[in-house]
């Protein structure tokens, strides 16, 4: 049965040990109540690469054996199988989010102390099952999104499984020539440069280059008055934090503030950068078939050396695609930017505002403000590229980091 995180959230692991992985209705064993501990990752680290395949490991006490793919006896068995469905959700304020599905890689036998018996489960999303799959098919020149939908079919991906918007870039035609359907996918996200992922719900997701464009901003996360160790560790008494917010009192070491409703929700941590690593003055775009489109800014060069930034194998139909595609990537990257790159909190220092946030989907839109000790403030917005989760379910401790980045 499901097992209450803390007072606030609610935390159900599921494993469908009699269903094959692309079951369109697996039956479903809630195992929740031996969960130990959990780390999951979806996303990118940036803002450049293509989404890779998601993991999750989790950590069942398995004093039982129930885990056990030799434990003849046990409640599982002989189920205990690899790419074994598994997903991950939680509920807060009544409602529910889907933190990760996926399938089972391996089922880790460990024995702390000698004493103890866990299992570590191993998970990848439905990547991992994309990259072993090859397309057969032959397209014509279509719309992205039309190719995404024509992929996924090739790969029998289930048409209720899909969450996928109207793409803005037309791809030129060829064929598959039984090449991994997840590579064929991740050049279609290349060319578009939007975003193709596994959603929390196990959703194959597209989200066109514009996409972004029309978000508005979910949160703001800052550092203005309180941050989430001031309230794990603050003896100041409530009125000290009046200005910042107003709702709910929380109370620490006997002492009370009100910290509910705020216009910043507090991080842990925050990491800034500004560097060479983001700066590029010269792009190439090499389409899988012709030759290579270039743009290039002589200021930059002048200023920082040549930084060549070469995108490979896209599927633009048209030299003047390619051109354009060269000429956004040279316009966001030729010159030196402070950009908020990460960020981590722990929802629980704030429940009724950081929960919700900290399961939140890829794409969403912040804004992120830091006041360092001297200079300007900081603020940027920003967008969720990758989310990570990690949590002990037993000392109630869960952090979860943002990567991010400012590009729509």
């Amino acid at each position: 049965m499901s097992v209450a995180f803390d007072a606030d959230v609610t935390l159900t692991l599921s494993v469908a040990f009699t269903s094959d992985p692309l079951d369109t209705s697996p039956t479903w064993k809630d195992v929740s109540s031996d969960l130990r501990g959990l780390t999951t990752f979806r996303g990118r680290n940036n803002f450049r690469d293509v989404v890779q395949t998601g993991t999750a490991s989790f950590t069942l006490d398995n004093t039982s054996g129930a885990y056990d793919p030799s434990h003849t006896s046990g409640v599982n068995y002989p189920n205990v199988l690899p790419m074994r469905p598994i997903r991950l959700q939680a509920v807060h304020d009544t409602v529910t989010y889907d933190l990760f599905r996926g399938f089972v890689q391996n089922w880790n036998q460990e024995y702390p102390n000698q004493i103890d018996a866990e299992v570590r489960i191993d998970c990848v999303d439905a990547f991992f099952f994309l990259s072993m799959l090859k397309a057969t098919s032959t397209e014509s020149s279509e719309l992205s999104s039309v190719r995404v939908g024509n992929l996924l079919d090739d790969a029998g991906w289930p048409a209720g499984d899909r969450d996928i918007g109207t793409g803005d870039v037309t791809l030129m035609g060829y064929a598959a020539d039984c090449q991994p359907v997840l590579g064929l996918l991740q050049q279609v996200e290349k060319t578009e440069g939007g975003l193709f992922f596994m959603a929390g719900d196990g959703d194959a997701t597209f989200q066109e280059q514009t996409h972004r464009a029309g978000l508005s901003v979910t949160a703001e996360f800052g550092d203005s008055g309180v941050t989430a160790d001031d309230l794990a560790n603050s003896v100041a008494d409530s009125t000290s934090w009046s200005g910042w917010v107003t709702g709910r009192t929380w109370t620490s070491h006997g002492a009370s503030m009100d910290v509910s409703a705020t216009a910043e929700l507090p991080y842990r941590d925050v990491e800034i950068s500004y560097n060479m690593d983001q700066v590029f003055n010269k792009v190439d775009v090499v389409p899988y078939f012709g030759l290579p489109s270039t743009d290039s800014d002589a200021t930059s060069i002048t200023a920082y050396g040549s930084r060549l930034l070469r995108i490979y194998d896209t599927l633009q139909n048209s030299i003047p695609d390619a051109e354009a595609h060269a000429a956004t990537m040279l316009a966001r990257f030729k010159d030196p930017k402070v950009n908020v790159e990460r960020l981590s909190f722990m929802p629980q220092r704030l429940e009724a505002s950081l929960w919700p946030r900290a399961f939140d989907e890829l794409s969403t839109k912040y804004t992120v403000l830091r006041r360092p000790p001297a200079g300007n403030v900081i603020e940027q917005d920003v967008y969720l590229e990758g989310v990570r989760h990690q949590a002990d379910a037993r000392s109630k401790t869960w952090t979860t980091t943002f990567e991010l980045s400012q590009w729509d």
